[in-house]
């Protein structure tokens, strides 16, 4: 079961590279808001990984077809500088929320 492995685990990246470790997220540029929904607990986990090699969020914009590919501590920043705090309806978990216009 996946629910009792330990977060660190559970939050792995998804992909294991010669370059990296990359985690994979979505976006809609169609929305009416367009934002980037970073659970709080991913960047922190994401965060420790870097420590022991370059880790990266690559985000991919469904409606206009590209990507956005950065180093998680880029991320960090840019959730810091641009993002809001937001929670989850059904749980009440905290996640930045990132507008698509500030991605690198």
């Amino acid at each position: 079961s996946v629910a009792k492995m330990p977060v660190f685990f559970r939050q792995a990246p998804d992909f294991l590279l010669g370059d990296g470790a990359y985690e994979v997220m979505g976006v809609s540029s169609r929305a009416k808001n367009p934002t980037l929904k970073l659970k709080f607990e991913k960047l922190e986990i994401l965060n420790q990984w870097d420590k022991f090699g370059d880790t990266h969020l690559w985000v991919w914009d469904s409606a206009k077809k590209q990507s956005h590919c950065a180093r998680i501590a880029v991320w960090n920043g840019l959730c810091h500088t641009y993002g809001t705090v937001s929670r989850f309806d059904d749980n009440n978990k905290p996640y930045w929320s990132l507008p698509i216009v500030n991605f690198p």
